[in-house]
């Protein structure tokens, strides 16, 4: 990470000693890199400033306007873990590394900061040091090649950061397969970077994704199902016994798709189960039943797509008007749990 960040310093050091004050309006041509980009993003008044250094400082003036936010959310617990979160962004960028420009750190915070909104419990992403700096450094490399270059600063990063994680676990960035991460009580010396791996690699729909990662690790182990590097099941544990099982959907039912691949890793270690997690399986096994019992009786029916056929036979009324097309009574999905 010291090398990364020299490397940003060293380059932006010759840019800045580069620039010879002319104490005349500055034109877009006198900036590139990063710099460029943020005149460009936040449409700098460039025609004000005489010198790079007039440009740095309107950039510390939105730098402050971000940190002097207050970013409230609906619950007390977000509120509270986006003041610690953004407390470590603001004191790590801002304070304590000295590679990073005014304008570097009013890409990064408004980045970050951008979809925390006030009816809303989102949370900024997990800061990761050696993973920040090398967003800034790819950014900026690209920046350098081709100004106009289009970027999302965020996606780079959570990007980089899902790769960090699945790398730690030993897994491909597009690989599928579960992901155990231990509890507290079963790694506590890594329970910090377990709860960040966590957040990172949980789906966007779980409370695991910001405040209940935590809690959650300090009672029991969580497993991830990654399929081509996406999570679509989450395990909880408390202690050693499943607590509950969630899809995308975070609905309290298995998806259907993935049961099969959950009674697999359940029983293969033959991981004890709760009553929730026992009506959890004894739900989704019911509606598994139903599914294929649908496919059995409309067999015929699904081979050649006889709509009609189909739709009758799931209790909705049709009819056809003159040119043949079908009008229902009403639509809906077969299932809550599947789909047409």
């Amino acid at each position: 990470m010291r090398i990364i960040n020299s490397k940003i310093n060293n380059n932006y050091n010759v840019y800045q000693n580069s620039h010879t004050p002319q104490f005349k309006a500055m034109k877009k041509t006198d900036f590139r890199g990063i710099d460029f980009a943020v005149v460009e993003k936040f449409k700098a008044p460039i025609e004000k400033f005489d010198v790079l250094s007039d440009f740095q400082h309107w950039a510390a003036g939105l730098v402050e306007k971000i940190k002097s936010t207050n970013f409230l959310g609906q619950e007390i617990d977000t509120i509270e873990q986006r003041k610690e979160m953004l407390d470590k962004w603001y004191h790590y960028v801002i304070e304590e590394n000295g590679a990073y420009t005014k304008a570097m750190q009013l890409l990064i915070l408004s980045a970050i900061t951008k979809n925390l909104g006030k009816k809303n419990d989102n949370l900024p992403p997990t800061l990761n040091k050696g993973i920040l700096a090398d967003c800034i450094n790819d950014i900026d490399q690209e920046l350098e090649k081709n100004k106009k270059t289009q970027f999302d600063f965020n996606k780079i990063y959570q990007n980089k950061l899902r790769a960090f994680y699945m790398d730690n676990t030993k897994t491909g960035e597009n690989e599928t397969k579960w992901i155990i991460i231990p509890s507290e009580k079963n790694d506590f010396e890594n329970f910090e970077d377990n709860i960040e791996k966590l957040k990172t690699l949980s789906h966007k729909n779980w409370c695991t994704k910001s405040y209940n990662a935590e809690p959650y690790l300090k009672e029991g182990d969580f497993h991830v199902y990654l399929e081509n590097g996406e999570p679509k099941i989450g395990i909880r544990f408390i202690d050693d016994s499943i607590q509950e099982i969630q899809g995308e959907n975070n609905d309290s039912s298995i998806p259907l798709k993935y049961f099969n691949i959950v009674k697999e890793h359940v029983n293969n270690k033959n991981y004890k189960l709760r009553p929730n997690a026992k009506d959890e399986i004894k739900n989704a096994n019911s509606q598994q039943k139903k599914f294929e019992k649908i496919k059995n009786d409309l067999s015929e029916a699904i081979k050649t797509n006889d709509s009609y056929k189909i739709y009758k036979y799931l209790g909705i009324k049709v009819t056809k008007d003159k040119n043949e097309k079908l009008i229902l009574s009403e639509y809906r999905q077969p299932n809550k749990d599947f789909s047409y």
